[in-house]
């Protein structure tokens, strides 16, 4: 008996050193050995450790929170968004826009007031949003974050602080009226 085992015989229980040793040596053989010791090494520094867990799984969690968030925010500002029109196309004519109406072709909004007709790109000038009329306050309305416009385009409420953005009429050899959203005009343009 080692001196091992002599301070492990002294914490069994009983006062007799024979039962203490039969007691420890069926402790050993019921005791499974580590077969595994040798067939699969564990390197230290391998395993990872509650911290570095806990630090893994908050940054996955993050980055996967932040992805869909982002994909949300997107969707919100892309909401009311047109899809790709052609940037020069025929509206009608003169005559089939009354004084005061608004008329929405294409993504343009046509207006006739005092002064002749004017047209007004879709996009609120916040974010790009498609805005609408709505007649019975007789105001244009961003339907994304509420901004307001009157019927000249001037800003009126909202996030958007700019007008609306006119564009340029023409007329061709039909007498057709031809808009180009690609060419911006001044505010009291007319055709």
């Amino acid at each position: 008996m080692t001196q091992g085992s002599r301070n492990q015989n002294s914490k069994l229980p009983g006062g007799n050193p024979a039962h203490q040793e039969c007691l420890l040596q069926s402790i050993e053989r019921i005791t499974p050995q580590n077969s595994f010791n040798h067939a699969f090494p564990v390197e230290r520094g391998t395993h990872l450790s509650r911290r570095g867990f806990l630090k893994w799984g908050t940054l996955s969690f993050s980055l996967l929170s932040f992805l869909g968030i982002s994909r949300m925010v997107q969707a919100f500002l892309s909401m009311g968004r047109k899809e790709d029109a052609p940037s020069r196309f025929s509206v009608g004519r003169s005559e089939d826009f009354p004084m005061g109406g608004v008329a929405k072709i294409q993504g343009v909004y046509l207006v006739r007031d005092e002064n002749g007709l004017f047209a007004l790109k879709g996009d609120c000038p916040h974010l790009g949003c498609s805005f609408r009329w709505n007649e019975a306050i007789r105001l244009f309305e961003c339907p994304c974050h509420g901004s307001r416009f009157e019927l000249s385009g001037r800003f009126v409420s909202g996030p958007a602080r700019k007008p609306l953005q006119h564009v340029l009429l023409t007329k061709n050899q039909k007498n057709e009226i031809i808009a180009d959203i690609l060419k911006p005009v001044p505010e009291d343009f007319r055709i």
